[in-house]
């Protein structure tokens, strides 16, 4: 998803300097976190208090807009985060929400695929209108998106499935994949030149194609083996693997594998790399069965980083983009 640390740019008027705000939310099963010192100290996000009920699966930050999914439905916050309040448009009673997927160019194309434990939503006017897509084919949970564009690609508890109309056709691909849910999906940034897509898989490992997702082949059998694979970020030439045994990491598009040894044994979550979308410098955020872990050297060395939270699994994180003088200055 184009979410997945939090840091946001309110809107300013010219030769104002820009206001910059960290935010950081991580879902647990203890309820949401907020983190606003990039991971070091976290605080609860009490619903009661902030507008939203139930389990928060899964959040995605667009701007100053902040989306909330779970058991009890889609809330949105309009305030960073802050403060949420139900969006009315969405299915009452509608199945748990999973996964959220956004267009790059969002002001130009505010399109929103929203993954559900039952198929796929999509909204084309910034989520005031919902309707669900691909009926027919996409009838259990949703896991990962990735839209390169025009393909849009949906990986689920029963394959991989492929759109090239914005949802309103799809059509199964992955031959190759074993018959086991699909977890996480990570593609190139450049896909139209270089069309690699790579799946993880619960219970059988890490497969890669080459052809846009027409064809898979299990790599990293050797390091990997069967692992369940539950995130994937492709960040620049660096490819984050977080899997039940640890984290691993490729630089090479999948040949050879390494283990990041501070987490190792650790079951991963979730990988939030707030430069990987414009393949700058950044810190590498990971949520695992024990907490949060942090990295500002290129996922070499990891710390726990968990004040105010403990040591509790940490289901997904998200993030704002980087704002433009953040890229500069970390790319330097």
């Amino acid at each position: 998803m184009h979410i997945f640390l939090a840091i946001a740019l309110t809107a300013a008027r010219p030769h104002e300097a820009q206001e910059v705000i960290a935010r950081l939310f991580a879902a647990t099963p203890e309820g949401p976190f907020i983190s606003y010192s990039w991971g070091e100290h976290w605080s609860r996000l009490r619903g009661e208090l902030r507008g939203f009920e139930g389990e928060i699966d899964v959040f995605a930050c667009l701007g100053p807009w902040v989306y909330a999914g779970g058991s009890k439905g889609l809330f949105l916050s309009e305030d960073f985060g802050e403060n949420y309040r139900r969006v009315e448009s969405w299915p009452e009673g509608g199945p748990t929400i999973t996964s959220f997927l956004t267009a790059r160019l969002f002001g130009l194309e505010p399109t929103i695929f929203v993954g559900t434990s039952a198929g796929l939503f999509r909204s084309t006017d910034s989520g005031t209108k919902w309707a669900r897509v691909g009926e027919g084919e996409l009838r259990s949970a949703v896991r990962g998106m990735g839209w390169p564009g025009p393909e849009l690609l949906v990986a689920t508890d029963t394959g991989l499935y492929r759109t090239r109309d914005i949802g309103e056709h799809f059509a199964r691909v992955g031959a190759g994949l074993p018959d086991s849910p699909l977890l996480s999906l990570a593609i190139s940034r450049y896909f139209a030149l270089d069309p690699q897509v790579f799946v993880g898989t619960e219970g059988a490992g890490l497969f890669k194609s080459t052809d846009g997702g027409e064809r898979f082949e299990a790599v990293g059998v050797e390091v990997l083996g069967k692992e369940t694979v539950r995130a994937l970020v492709w960040w620049g030439g660096l490819l984050v693997i977080g899997a039940d045994g640890g984290l691993f990491l490729s630089d090479d598009a999948g040949k050879k594998f390494k283990k990041a040894r501070d987490l190792d044994g650790r079951r991963v979550l979730s990988i939030s790399v707030p430069g990987a979308e414009e393949e700058v410098a950044s810190d590498v955020i990971v949520g695992t069965d024990l907490g949060v872990f942090k990295s500002s050297d290129g996922a070499q060395r990891f710390r726990r980083v968990q004040e105010g939270m403990g040591p509790i699994e940490i289901r997904s994180l998200a993030t704002f983009p980087l704002p433009p003088q953040n890229r500069e200055r970390r790319s330097r």
